[in-house]
This record gives C-alpha cells, sequence and structure tokens, in this order.
C-alpha cells in the first residue's frame, strides 16, 4: 500500500507539470526521466530518495557479511529442498567464503542476520526454525486442509490405475485392505474431529517420503497455531486448527515475545496492539524509543499456562483459557508505571480490511478488550487514543509518542 501511495504521487505530479523539462514517463515499475537537465534530474532524483526513505527498513546499517549469509542460505535451502530447518542445520551448512569479510562474525550473529531477511520477507523464521518456501509449506498442508477427505477416498476406491493417484491419498488403489481401511478411519477423524494422526501422514500427497521431517513440519505449523497436540498421552495425534481457528489453544500474536518498554520521557504510550499484525508489531518494536506496556510471549513461555493469583481469565474471557492470565498482572504493572509517568495511553486497533479483524468488537482482539476495559476504568480521567493500524503506521514515530 506504501508504494502503491508513491506511485500515486509520482503520477499526480506528472498530471500536474507543465515544463517540458521535467516530463517523467511511467513504464512498468519503473520511472523514466525524458528530455531532462541535469538540475531537474537531481532535484526528482532527491524527492524520489525521500519518499523512498519512508519505506520499513529503508536506511538501515547491517554488516556486509549479512549478504554473504543471505547467499548462503539461499543457495543450501536450494539443494536441500527440505520444508523446514532448524537452526542448528542453517548455521553448520553456512560457507561465507571470503574468511576476512566473515571473521568474527558469530553464530547468535549469523542467526540474527537469518532472522533481519526474515523480516524482508525473503524467507519466513519461527523462533528456531526457518521456511525457506512458504510455497512448499503451503503445498504440504494442502492435503490437511481438504474439505471432504472421506467422501475422496470413496471416489478414488472405485477407481482404478492411474486415475487415483495423487488425489489425498497417493497409491491409495494399490494398498492392501487392511491399509485402505485405516487411512480411511484416519481421514474420517480428520474430517469429523479434525484430527490429524500420524499414520495418515505416511500416505498423504507431499507427506509421503517424508518422515524423518515430521517432528520439525509439525512443530513449525505448532508455531503458526494451525495444529495442536491433541492431549499429551496421544502420541502423534494432532488438532488441526487449520480447520477449527475456534480452537481453544488458537491465539493471535504467539510468535512475539515481548514485556513492555517503558520510556519515562515519553508523552503517550501503547497500552494496546492487536496480536494478528504481529509482523507490524516486529517492526514497530525497533525503536527503542517506544513506550509500552503491551506483553507477548508465545507458546512453551515461562507465562504460558500460568494463572495470577486471584486469576483474571474470566474478567478477561469470560472463561479460564489455557494460555493463563500471570501476562495480564505483568501489564497492570506497566500500565500503572506509565501512568505514574503522566504517558496518555494509546489504544491500536486491528486493520479493518484484514479479514482477520473482528467487526463486532471494534476491531480489537480477545486479550484487547480486558486491557482496554482495565484501562478505561484504572484511569477515567485519560481516554485512550483509538487508532486503525494503517492510519498509526503512516504517521511518523515521534507523532505517535
Amino acid at each position: 500500500e506504501e508504494v502503491r501511495g508513491v506511485s500515486d504521487r509520482l503520477r499526480s505530479l506528472v498530471n500536474s507539470e507543465t515544463q517540458e523539462a521535467k516530463q517523467v514517463l511511467l513504464m512498468g515499475n519503473r520511472a523514466w526521466c525524458v528530455d531532462s537537465v541535469e538540475d531537474n534530474v537531481q532535484e526528482l532524483r532527491a524527492w524520489l530518495v525521500a519518499e523512498v526513505a519512508r519505506l520499513p527498513f529503508m536506511r538501515e546499517r547491517v554488516p556486509v557479511q549479512w549478504l554473504d549469509v543471505k547467499k548462503a542460505v539461499e543457495q543450501a535451502a536450494a539443494s536441500k529442498s527440505k520444508a523446514v530447518l532448524s537452526r542448528a542445520e542453517v548455521l553448520s551448512m553456512l560457507d561465507l567464503g571470503d574468511k576476512e569479510r566473515s571473521e568474527g562474525l558469530s553464530a547468535e550473529e549469523a542467526w540474527e542476520a537469518v532472522k533481519f531477511f526474515s523480516d524482508l520477507g525473503e524467507w519466513k523464521v519461527h523462533r528456531d526454525l526457518l521456511v525457506p518456501d512458504m510455497s512448499l509449506l503451503m503445498d504440504l498442508t494442502r492435503p490437511l486442509a481438504f474439505y471432504c477427505p472421506v467422501a475422496a477416498l470413496d471416489r478414488m476406491a472405485g477407481g482404478k490405475g492411474e486415475e487415483c493417484d495423487g488425489q489425498f491419498v497417493p497409491g491409495f488403489c494399490s494398498l492392501q485392505e487392511q491399509e485402505q481401511a485405516a487411512v480411511q478411519h484416519g481421514a474420517a477423524a480428520l474430517e469429523q474431529r479434525a484430527e490429524v494422526p500420524e499414520a495418515l501422514l505416511a500416505h498423504l500427497d507431499q507427506w509421503a517420503g517424508r518422515s524423518e521431517e515430521w517432528s520439525s513440519l509439525m512443530a513449525v505449523l505448532e508455531q503458526m497455531d494451525l495444529v495442536a497436540p491433541l492431549k499429551p498421552d496421544h502420541a502423534g495425534r494432532w488438532w488441526l486448527a487449520l480447520l477449527r481457528l475456534e480452537s481453544k489453544t488458537w491465539r493471535a500474536g504467539a510468535d512475539i515475545e515481548f514485556r513492555g518498554n517503558i520510556v519515562p520521557g515519553s508523552k503517550t504510550f501503547i497500552c494496546s496492539f492487536p496480536g494478528i499484525h504481529a509482523a507490524e508489531w516486529k517492526i514497530l518494536t525497533k525503536s527503542p524509543e517506544l513506550s509500552t506496556c503491551c506483553v507477548f510471549f508465545p507458546n512453551g513461555h515461562e507465562l504460558f499456562g500460568k494463572h495470577s493469583g486471584p486469576c483474571w481469565c474470566k474478567w478477561l474471557y469470560g472463561k479460564q483459557e489455557k494460555w493463563g492470565c500471570a501476562w495480564f498482572q505483568e501489564w497492570m504493572e506497566l500500565f500503572k508505571k506509565c501512568i505514574a509517568f503522566g504517558q496518555r495511553p494509546i489504544v491500536l486497533t486491528q486493520r479493518k480490511t484484514d479479514p482477520r479483524c473482528d467487526k463486532d468488537n471494534n476491531y480489537l482482539g480477545k486479550s484487547q478488550r480486558g486491557e482496554v476495559r482495565y484501562a478505561e476504568g484504572e484511569a477515567p480521567d485519560v481516554t485512550p487514543e483509538y487508532l486503525e493500524y494503517l492510519a498509526a503506521q503512516e504517521r511518523s514515530l515521534p507523532e505517535v509518542q
């Protein structure tokens, strides 16, 4: 959207410009200066640089060795053709080449480079896992999201030869009767209970032949809130949140770890942020001058599943939630400190154009509703500033602070 805004402003400049020396012809994604004199070229260049500099990460300085890391990861990932790589695998396969330039680049610094390029969209990093190609991972999850696996297997059972191969379960027709029954039972569990038995993965299209990757594949899907362990005592069986987003285990912002940042000199502070915009939050909090009492934590974190005394779950959610409410106790303490510094609370709401937004609750997430209710009760003389995230993004950081 930011790029489109720059393009629109360029077109506006073209339409309003009358001097022949500054004619601009837009072709594809490039801007061409036609019959321009040197001064006007420099003026246009300076204007373009100023506009582009407003985009995320522009003019950010990074070590030159990070480019070596990017190239090495791309080459190694292409040769491995794996959907998910662990941090240890990534670091072990890095070959930085020029030892003089790469000398002193530690494993932590190399992994920081990998995470940086993840923020740029080159690949995706989830904690200690790297997904080199999201499209490959999407191909793997397609069979899990098959809308009617039982009917698909019934059709395949009546087919012959290659007609039924590669549809949900490759080679289903060639399986023994007992094997077919086991696969059909697993497909029924997938369709009726959103349950994924490990035995079914052995036959699913795209999953076949990847048994050595199952643990890491399911781990990254769990971190994406697409699957969750069904029960601790049900080894190898998973609840598929992809088909049941109302699953009690699903929550937005589960891939963020952040425990507040109070800046005493700030005039305002962000007291609530929508977890569905996790990527934007990571960009926003790169600034150490951002004052906020927001608390986010991933599954498996020390705060996960912990409850404060007294428990706030019912007050926050109407019932006890699996991820607990200990985080809210920490959030309240940070909120009170920000108020004590005389800072005004700001609430950032969900982007209205996002299909995940909650229109029925003023574009606020589950935990946000509790945060806002507490903020209004704790500081009745201070009204939180409601801003749709997109509008807040267009404002410069000092203005928001």
